[in-house]
């Protein structure tokens, strides 16, 4: 089935409709002599001259308690104050370890957990229908097959419901785009689903990369009237690319970087969360990325491959 919205720009698309959807001891003080203790008489300490200071009642040649003297009343204070000192170094490692108690009895506490945006999806497209027959297939994926493909159209696409994928090739023209939009209905009442930044999510392998432009992923927010979306590219050499495309704007990357996350010559998890303003782009269950989507306020989510190449997609998901 040919596009139903031709391009200016040569790109195609295909339409799906009507899908159903299936966490501190302190010193006392006591300042005062106690009862049971004689005083205790010291003799004076000479002075530097040899000479005894004088007294200052003129009869007694001796002082009790002199100043600066270790005596009964100032040794406990002392001996008190130093044994306060001592503990300190105690009293901090208790501290220090209530600290750190607490710190881990916080740690093992359950926190709140951010929502899963993937974590129900109202409508998951495997590929593995269990129709056997050629053309019971082609009816059973008439929407996402074009079964009118002949000779002088570009794209070639395919369901291969043993291996449970779905193709597209196009061996000759470099130019071209091709993309499909799903329009989900609810099951029980065949209401459209509202699609503007519902998560979606589809698993995606480049087969072959003939060009650097080669690339296959996710369409977000397309709208037919004017022709507009976003585009999350995956491109055969570990690198990634997001894209806005109008009639004014054209075909028009807005990032390309590379990511780790990405395994070469393999299936890779490409998944779009919207949110307003704002588009959190995740690859393999990471998010790698965060792009402003001003332009395009809503719109539908389908899959699109790029140029020349072969290009395979498998389990297309709409989250709630």
């Amino acid at each position: 089935m040919r596009s139903e919205h031709p391009s200016p720009l040569d790109d195609d698309g295909a339409r799906r409709a009507d899908l159903p959807l299936s966490s501190a001891e302190t010193a006392e003080s006591d300042l005062t002599t106690p009862h049971d203790t004689p005083d205790i008489v010291e003799p004076r300490t000479p002075s530097a001259t040899g000479e005894r200071d004088a007294d200052p009642t003129g009869t007694n040649p001796t002082e009790t308690n002199p100043a600066g003297t270790d005596t009964a009343v100032t040794r406990p204070r002392r001996q008190r104050l130093r044994r306060a000192l001592r503990s300190v170094p105690g009293l901090i490692g208790i501290v220090g370890g209530l600290v750190g108690i607490v710190a881990g009895i916080a740690a093992l506490m359950p926190k709140e957990q951010p929502p899963d945006p993937f974590r129900h999806a109202l409508f998951t497209e495997p590929f593995t229908s269990t129709v056997s027959d050629p053309d019971e297939v082609l009816a059973r994926y008439a929407l996402w097959v074009d079964t009118e493909d002949g000779d002088d159209d570009v794209w070639r696409s395919e369901i291969d419901t043993v291996q449970g994928l779905f193709r597209l090739s196009n061996r000759t023209d470099a130019s071209r785009v091709r993309y499909i939009w799903i329009n989900a209905t609810n099951a029980g009442d065949r209401v459209p689903v509202e699609m503007t930044d519902r998560p979606v999510s589809v698993d995606v392998r480049i087969a072959d990369r003939a060009l650097s432009t080669s690339a296959a992923g996710l369409m977000y927010r397309w709208s037919g009237q004017p022709k507009r979306y976003y585009a999350f590219l995956l491109s055969g050499d570990g690198t990634y690319s997001f894209v806005a495309r109008s009639d004014t704007l054209g075909f028009s990357y807005r990032l390309t970087e590379r990511s780790e996350k990405i395994t070469a010559e393999g299936w890779n998890s490409l998944a779009i969360v919207g949110k307003d303003d704002q588009l959190d782009l995740y690859i393999n269950g990471t998010k790698v990325k965060t792009v402003d989507a001003v332009d395009f306020p809503d719109g539908t989510a389908g899959v699109i491959a790029t140029s020349r190449g072969a290009f395979e997609f498998d389990n297309f998901r709409i989250y709630e």
